[in-house]
């Protein structure tokens, strides 16, 4: 609250802004939440999805490329937490 008695005019600046800051802060915060929840499921829905990719296009991939597995069923060779989508190289 904006104080009625201050003692100094800039107080009620100092507090007007603070309150402004408040109120962006908190809905920033929400629209943080809200991407996060939108990229987690397109996140699980990407899991599910299989791309059928050909000997010569396996070759031509990028080294950052990972797959879920090969013929012989083994297990992805990425870092723990998979490859890191954002680094640009």
């Amino acid at each position: 609250m904006v104080s009625e008695h201050t003692s100094n005019p800039y107080d009620r600046i100092v507090e007007d802004f603070a309150h402004q800051m408040t109120a962006i802060t908190a809905e920033f915060e929400d629209n943080l939440k809200q991407a996060a929840q939108q990229v987690g499921k397109l996140l699980k829905d990407l899991e599910g999805l299989e791309l059928p990719i050909d000997a010569a296009q396996h070759d031509s991939l990028p080294a950052q490329v990972s797959h879920r597995g090969d013929a012989s069923g083994s297990a992805p060779k990425s870092a723990p937490g998979g490859p890191n989508i954002f680094h640009h190289a």
